[in-house]
């Protein structure tokens, strides 16, 4: 073999070995190795967020769920006393014993106003904030007390409407089914949806025998909860975030 095409052999292993030798050195210099580190520790914390969020996540399933039960109480228990509902129902023998330990004391402090159990509705609004300010909580945010007191409200209307949502749709459902009268729930309904069905079919004219009162209650709902409820939420958090 020629003389040079040795040399030029030896010169291109001794470039490899030299560039293996520089390659090992960067993978464990300083400024690799931190940089390495800064990777692993990104992507630890991400685990870590990404596994807090999940529990945030149930955390807020589970609030809205105790809350949102509680707040059902309370609501209709102030419905069924507002309409006269019959005392010996069951149901709402049920919803008395369960929520008299809270609204006696209070009624004591704030009366009722002739059937409307203030008292009642004040309870619901403050579980309504107390739920607001466990989710904003859950997801690391603060609230201020004028946004809070707002947001409640705009929440615990929007609660009473889709309330008589299900409602109308139960009703509706009754109507079409055989149910037996002496179903305690039977009754109920019809007293809790007669206040907002009544005026509307008295307003309307006789068309055939249908009655479509339920159709536009539903109707008078839905435009309610995007004309009313969602613009004094957005109020709320206006609010909330000058504050």
């Amino acid at each position: 073999m020629p003389r040079r095409a040795l040399a030029s052999a030896a010169t291109a292993d001794d470039e490899t070995a030299e560039h293996r030798i520089r390659s090992s050195r960067c993978a464990w210099c300083a400024p690799c190795s931190n940089l390495s580190r800064l990777a692993s520790a990104t992507s630890n914390e991400r685990v870590q967020d990404s596994t807090m969020g999940y529990f945030a996540n149930a955390g807020q399933i589970l609030v809205n769920f105790a809350f949102g039960a509680l707040v059902a109480l309370v609501v209709l228990r102030v419905l069924l006393q507002l309409v006269r509902a019959n005392f010996y129902n069951p149901v709402c023998q049920f919803l008395y014993k369960v929520t008299n330990p809270v609204l006696m004391p209070l009624r004591k402090v704030i009366p009722a106003w002739r059937t409307l159990d203030v008292a009642g509705v004040l309870l619901a609004w403050l579980l309504t904030a107390l739920k607001l300010v466990l989710l904003y909580a859950l997801a690391g945010q603060r609230v201020g007390i004028a946004g809070l007191a707002v947001m409640a409200f705009a929440d615990l209307l929007d609660f009473v409407l889709m309330l008589y949502l299900g409602l109308i749709l139960v009703q509706v459902l009754l109507s079409f089914i055989s149910v037996e009268r002496s179903n305690p729930i039977v009754p109920l309904v019809y007293q809790l949806t007669e206040p907002v069905l009544g005026p509307i079919r008295r307003r309307l004219p006789s068309l055939g025998g249908i009655d479509f009162s339920p159709m536009l209650a539903l109707l008078a709902i839905l435009l309610a909860r995007v004309l009313l409820v969602q613009p004094i939420l957005d109020l709320g958090h206006g609010l909330a975030l000058a504050s």
